[in-house]
């Protein structure tokens, strides 16, 4: 693949079997300028998947991954800086050459499943990653050791229950973070320190278990129940370990999350289906760091600004009711979903300093609510011997808002569209040839939690045109992206009240692009 703005992207991958084992093993790699300044970048990464059917019953397969990636960080804009010149990068990025080199990311894993019997099996799997990086992204450059281990093991049963079909799952996941070290020091000379003097060191490490059981009873062909409940046990130590005089939190903690859940076949074209569910998130062990309002004061040289103690924080919890039907009618075929959820302690990510001194935290927030809904319709327009047009078209309604904060009463949460709109209408013809055009809409996105201010909003466009050989041989296409040109904000990282000012916490969706590819198959 190749496109605008020096994007380039290769690719090879070879699959087969031969007896007992199949494999796949791909390579690819990737560069690109960016669509703002300083933001060049590269990756490349290797993978295989190797299955070994041991025994009818006994099969297991291994998983290998390989990543290392690099790109300069140019930072985010303001409203008139999207709107006016969307290419720039954020001034502070570039003066301190804001990068992320991630070393080098390996991921290692097994999936063995044992067929008991015709109505019994038993899965476990295991996987061991990890990932450092060397952040360069402020004032401080923080490099990462970072390494886990993630183990599940499943057993299934189809059974009678109450006299009817059942098939009951119980099983145990757990991730367990084996190495979380982080070491800080500074990139440029500050405060008669020298660039490269050590200004913290800091571990935080978690454990995440939970065990859960799960049941689908069928009551008839047309109406089946789902209930389930996890345990959920965590474990969190955070410690700056240097200077010694920074802290250390322990916590260990015990949740739950029921479920029910209904499917109804109402007839041939048409499925009811809803759920009643509690849901636990756990801060991840670095909020604790990052959140803390506990810092080094005067007197601990280089050290001093910088967070000294980890602070707890709860569990993020949400009941949550959802309904909907999904089917085939005259018009295509249709998927409608409304929720309704109730968060307690919602896990809520802000920007208190910009760059160069960049500094992101995550606390828990009052009580909030997400309610919504979503829809998708995919419809034949016209179908005869020569090929298909259709139109594809989904929707998403997001109200995500506070439940009477004291400061922010009912303000939405911000970073995100209230309303979403995507659609492409696309003709297939027989020989392979294919033609498409998209859009994408997007409502205006608060920037902040006091909603003061806010990101424009989109509509965007796009088209494709490609082949698919026959059988598969091969396959080629060319698409332009953004073909009006449309400068808006594709994320933002929220504020807490930045008093209707424009400050830059937007960062840009891409301008017009055209991308071509191609695909060969070998037998």
């Amino acid at each position: 693949e190749a496109g605008s703005r020096g994007y380039q992207k290769r690719g090879i991958s070879w699959g087969g079997v031969s007896g007992d084992v199949d494999y796949f093993l791909a390579y690819t790699d990737t560069e690109f300028d960016g669509y703002q300044r300083h933001a060049r970048g590269d990756g490349k990464g290797a993978m295989a998947n190797i299955g070994w059917q041991i025994t009818p019953d006994l099969q297991t397969r291994f998983f290998v991954r390989y990543r290392e990636t690099n790109h300069e960080t140019p930072g985010r804009l303001t409203r008139d800086q999207i709107r006016n010149d969307p290419r720039a990068a954020n001034a502070a990025n570039l003066a301190i050459d804001a990068r992320r080199p991630q070393p080098g990311s390996t991921w290692v894993g097994n999936v063995t499943t044992l067929q008991i019997d015709e109505d019994s099996s038993l899965q476990a799997g295991l996987v061991y990653h990890t990932y450092p990086m060397d952040l360069n992204e402020s004032l401080y450059r923080q490099q990462l050791d970072y390494a886990n281990l993630n183990a599940t093991l499943d057993y299934r049963r189809r059974h009678r229950l109450f006299g009817l079909d059942s098939e009951t799952t119980v099983g145990l996941r757990v991730t367990h973070d084996l190495d979380a070290d982080v070491r800080e020091s500074l990139r440029f000379a500050s405060n008669g320190y020298a660039a490269g003097t050590r200004t913290r060191d800091f571990r935080h490490h978690g454990t995440d278990s939970t065990l859960h059981v799960g049941n689908t009873l069928t009551f008839n062909d047309r109406l089946r129940m789902q209930t389930g409940l996890a345990l959920i046990n965590t474990r969190r130590d955070v410690q700056v370990t240097w200077p010694s005089s920074g802290g250390r939190l322990r916590d260990h903690d015990w949740d739950y999350a029921p479920r029910l859940g209904f499917t109804w076949q109402h007839s041939a074209r048409t499925q009811w289906f809803g759920n009643l569910s509690r849901s636990v998130e756990a801060p991840h062990p670095w909020s604790m760091i990052w959140g803390s309002n506990q810092y080094f004061g005067p007197g601990n040289g280089p050290s001093t600004g910088r967070q000294r103690a980890p602070v707890p924080m709860q569990n993020q919890t949400a009941t949550t009711l959802e309904l909907g039907a999904r089917g085939d009618a005259a018009l295509g075929r249709w998927e409608l979903t409304g929720y309704y959820a109730h968060v307690n302690h919602e896990l809520l990510s802000v920007e208190l300093q910009p760059v160069p001194n960049l500094f992101i935290a995550e606390n828990n927030a009052s009580p909030t609510v997400h309610r919504g809904i979503e829809a998708g319709l995919d419809s034949t327009l016209w179908q005869a011997a020569p090929g298909r047009l259709s139109l594809r078209q989904a929707y998403t309604f997001s109200d995500f808002r506070y439940r009477h904060d004291a400061r922010f009463g009912s303000n939405r949460l911000p970073g995100l569209p209230r309303h979403a709109y995507q659609a492409e209408l696309r003709f297939d013809h027989a020989s392979g040839l294919y033609a498409a055009l998209n859009t994408e809409y997007a409502s205006r996105i608060a920037v902040d939690y006091a909603n003061s201010y806010w990101a424009d909003s989109h509509v965007i466009f796009g088209s494709r045109i490609g082949y698919d050989a026959p059988g598969g041989r091969w396959q080629a296409w060319v698409e332009m992206r953004n073909i009006g040109n449309r400068h808006y904000a594709a994320t933002v990282t929220p504020g807490y009240d930045d008093v209707g000012r424009d400050i830059a916490r937007s960062t840009p969706g891409e301008g017009r692009g055209i991308y071509a590819g191609v695909r060969l198959r070998f037998d």
